[in-house]
């Protein structure tokens, strides 16, 4: 089954936390107004009409009138039109955070842009830069929400021109937010792109920094930047298969969490948490069971706790969806029909803040996050209307993203609507739409992309096999079994940085299912032979991790292939 794909999903998802770090967007926790300096004094009504507003929270009226009193002061030419674009562009970043619109945050970029052609490069190159460094991380944000990489690509080049502009040594301050803000957008891309080359990118750029700064100076902004390299580990551990990179990514956070807990700030305790959470979550790829998973739930609440639906909506609703990928997980374990009950409340409550308006990147996700739910429920009730749905929303999400734009997504949305064609077919018994199933998942490792990570073709060929094992039922030969095995084995090559994994003990389960079926067809009894083998591994390796009901079906399938043994001797 498409397993891993929600997860790599979910930590996109939950990865806002770094962007609203890096962004300084801190003040909308507190709702509190800026602060005014005596030389900051409002010069006019509209000014002091928006301190008013800010004070009432209605930062939409904030930023109209703080743009209304730049232009004026811009008339007027008496200094004060920067600091109130500044103002009007605080007030847009919390109204975005309250109510997220990528139309919100483009606004944002033009009213940056339209500043920066007031500062002289030249002239007075650190503030130009820090500049570039703010509109890149807004950019990046803006690359979360979108679909593509354009945006992403964007706040690339224009880091790393402000980079250029820097001296490491006079500047070090700005230098270093200059790296972590292009980190950030390497981090992104690695996971848009399933490249961890990017991965490796951004961690290099993390560590430099951290030679740059000293603990003992900046605490907090070496902790987070800790925090940030743990995440960077931790994605990099599933991407690479290594369970070092996550002990490491384990041992830095905590490292992190020990610094920020000084500081009793709810975004520093909102982005532990998510942190944790996160590396959780993937610690669950190399186990069997769902204790991992159970954590990582457990972590996000307490994110919840702090960034609640109504006071930050936006990162409440990333981590929300972080949460169904950790449910959807739990419940691929053990068929809880509560888990999968509980994972379509949470997508219900996002729905709103997810639409392909004001946030296309997001709503598709989510849309993808639906179809799984959809396709479970299908697939334990025998509803075929369930299947219907699951299979519609992903042609939408298909019809909006393409492989060259978000070759991530692209895969997971194909692979999903093979595994609704699949489940919809053996209710059916339809041999048509199961060929439409075969065609999706053949057309996903058709389509090449650059460094996409192993795991993505070794989920593909997984379900390419059981694909190939149901249609086999449909044909009299063997050439069908033939083809499920070399596709089965091909998962297990991807696989094999993962040994023991649920994942692996998935796939080994399958063919074993399969060389039993080829005893069934062939009457030679070595194919049995080694199903009965891999059973045995299978039922050693989920003795405790494996609720009792998956276990007994095991116990049948490989009762089934002892009985096949003895008849063809």
């Amino acid at each position: 089954m498409n397993r891993k794909l929600a997860c790599v999903l979910g930590g996109l998802l939950c990865s806002t936390w770094l962007t609203a770090l890096n962004a300084g967007n801190a003040a909308s926790v507190s709702g509190s107004a800026p602060s005014v300096r005596k030389s900051d004094a409002p010069v006019d009504a509209d000014s002091a009409a928006a301190e008013n507003a800010w004070r009432a929270q209605d930062f939409n009226q904030a930023a109209i009138l703080y743009g209304r009193a730049a232009e004026k002061a811009a008339v007027q030419g008496n200094g004060k039109s920067p600091d109130y674009s500044m103002r009007q562009i605080g007030a847009l970043l919390v109204q975005d955070a309250l109510t997220p619109d990528i139309n919100i945050l483009l606004h944002v970029v033009s009213i940056f842009q339209n500043e920066m052609s007031h500062v002289s490069r030249e002239n007075n190159p650190e503030q130009w830069a820090v500049m570039q460094f703010h509109l890149a991380q807004v950019l990046i944000t803006i690359s979360h929400r979108e679909i593509g990489l354009a945006s992403l690509e964007q706040a690339l080049a224009i880091t790393r021109t402000a980079l250029r502009s820097l001296s490491r040594k006079q500047s070090p301050s700005a230098w270093a937010e200059g790296v972590r803000t292009e980190a950030n957008a390497l981090w992104f891309k690695g996971n848009k792109t399933g490249n961890p080359l990017f991965l490796q990118l951004a961690l290099s750029s993390l560590e430099s920094v951290q030679t740059e700064m000293k603990c003992e100076r900046s605490p907090a902004l070496w902790a987070v930047t800790e925090l940030f390299r743990s995440t960077t580990l931790a994605h990099m551990a599933v991407f690479e298969s290594r369970t070092d990179l996550l002990k490491e990514a384990e041992k830095s956070a905590r490292v992190a969490s020990n610094i920020l807990k000084v500081f009793d700030s709810p975004p520093y305790q909102a982005a532990i948490w998510s942190a944790f959470g996160s590396i959780a979550m993937l610690q669950g790829e190399f186990e069997t069971g769902t204790s991992a998973f159970r954590r990582a739930i457990t972590d996000f609440q307490a994110v919840t706790a702090i960034y609640t639906q109504t006071h930050m909506p936006r990162e409440w609703a990333e981590t929300q969806s972080a949460r169904v990928s950790s449910l959807l997980h739990i419940f691929w374990r053990n068929d809880d029909p509560v888990t999968i009950g509980q994972a379509q409340e949470a997508l219900h409550a996002v729905a709103a803040l997810f639409t392909p308006q004001k946030n296309p990147r997001s709503w598709a996700v989510s849309q993808i996050f639906q179809s799984y739910v959809l396709i479970e429920k299908g697939r334990l009730t025998a509803d075929r209307k369930l299947l219907d749905q699951a299979i519609a929303i992903q042609h939408t999400v298909l019809s909006a993203v393409s492989p060259e734009a978000e070759p991530a997504l692209w895969h997971y949305g194909q692979t999903s609507l093979a595994r609704a064609l699949y489940e919809l077919a053996k209710l059916d018994r339809d041999s048509l739409t199961l060929n439409k199933a075969e065609q999706a998942v053949k057309l996903a490792l058709d389509t090449k992309s650059d460094g996409m990570v192993q795991d993505v073709h070794g989920y593909e060929q997984q379900f390419l096999g059981r694909i190939l094992l149901e249609k086999s039922r449909y044909e009299k030969g063997v050439d069908s079994l033939g083809q499920a095995i070399t596709a089965e084995k091909a998962s297990l090559v991807d696989f094999s940085g993962k040994k023991f994994s649920f994942d692996w003990i998935s796939s080994q389960q399958v063919l074993a299912t399969i060389l039993s079926e080829m005893t069934a067809r062939t009457g030679q009894a070595r194919y049995a032979r080694q199903a009965v083998a891999l059973f045995d591994l299978c039922l050693k390796k989920t003795q405790q991790a494996w609720p009792e009901a998956r276990r007994r079906a095991l116990e049948e399938e490989r009762l089934v292939a002892v009985q096949r043994v003895h008849a063809a001797l």
